[in-house]
């Protein structure tokens, strides 16, 4: 922190005294950057110089701005990737429980045909069928 605050002074000095020297070799003493003097003149030129491409503060914000952008385009994926689990965990589920009642429904029918061959008489349907249910689980 204080080799960046350290780096601020150097740099903001440095503009000071070129703005001076650049208002002393102008000549007639007139103000430049539409007058304002050192102050005005490192708010304006400062601002250009650490903004402008080609400068490590530039560089700096653009690389954060790419890193940004790249967080995001994964942060989407990601998402993306989670509801499609999500949908075929949901299809996973429904095609078994079909399955399941496709083979209790088989149970109980072959168990109804085979008490009528046999001649006792079948339990009521509902008996079956829920008892079909308690022991495929």
């Amino acid at each position: 922190m204080m080799t960046r605050i350290g780096m601020m002074a150097v740099l903001i000095g440095g503009l000071s005294a070129g703005e001076a020297l650049a208002q002393c070799q102008g000549g007639g003493g007139g103000s430049q950057r539409g007058g304002g003097g050192g102050a005005a003149g490192v708010a304006s030129g400062g601002g250009e110089l650490l903004t402008s491409p080609g400068s490590w503060f530039y560089d700096v914000m653009v690389a954060q701005q790419v890193q940004q952008r790249v967080a995001q385009q994964r942060y989407q994926l990601a998402v993306q990737q989670a509801e499609q689990k999500q949908q075929e965990l949901a299809q996973r589920k429904a095609w078994s429980e079909q399955k399941r009642q496709e083979i209790a429904d088989r149970r109980l029918r072959m168990r109804t045909f085979l008490a009528q061959q046999s001649g006792t008489v079948p339990p009521t349907m509902a008996a079956v069928y829920s008892a079909a249910l308690t022991t495929s689980r």
